[in-house]
């Protein structure tokens, strides 16, 4: 069992960026576990699909300026 996510963080708060319809309460239990960071900095944001560039990594800057919005 695992998760495929992308993390980013905006100083403030970790997102746990996914494609996939994880549960929220049990990704953040994980991370928070993981990290052993508090939970309240771990926010969910699912994404129909993540911005790629033309080698098909995923472009960070792109989804902390949707995170943003």
């Amino acid at each position: 069992k695992g998760y495929l996510i992308v993390c980013i963080t905006d100083n403030k708060n970790i997102y746990l960026c996914s494609e996939k319809d994880y549960s929220d309460n049990n990704l953040i239990v994980t991370a928070s576990k993981i990290t052993m960071l508090n939970s309240r900095v771990f926010k969910c944001i699912k994404f129909e699909k993540f911005p790629r560039n033309i080698s098909g990594k995923i472009e960070f800057n792109k989804v902390l300026e949707n995170i943003n919005v």
